[in-house]
């Protein structure tokens, strides 16, 4: 994964620590657990029951981040995903 350097990551692992915070690491999986975890530059939001559109989303805020200038703050994109979630810092 190192030497691809995604953006984006849809796993069903916790995100390594030594992980760079930039990379959006979604951690997934469908046939454990009910949830799934999205952490954005050092911050966690839950998504409960995620479904396609959910993961989408997802990839759509990535795809934001990844546009908007480098002083904004990572995790701003967060803000987007609504389906009863929780957000943590």
């Amino acid at each position: 994964m190192a030497l691809l350097d995604p953006a984006l990551v849809i796993y069903s692992q916790t995100k390594p620590s030594t992980s760079d915070d930039e990379r959006v690491w979604v951690e997934f999986r469908p046939n454990d657990e009910a949830s799934a975890k999205v952490r954005v530059g050092g911050r966690c939001a839950r998504l409960y029951e995620p479904n396609l559109d959910d993961l989408l989303s997802v990839v759509d805020g990535a795809e934001r981040l990844f546009r908007m200038p480098p002083d904004l703050p990572a995790a701003s994109c967060l803000g987007s995903y609504g389906n009863g979630g929780e957000t943590s810092g």
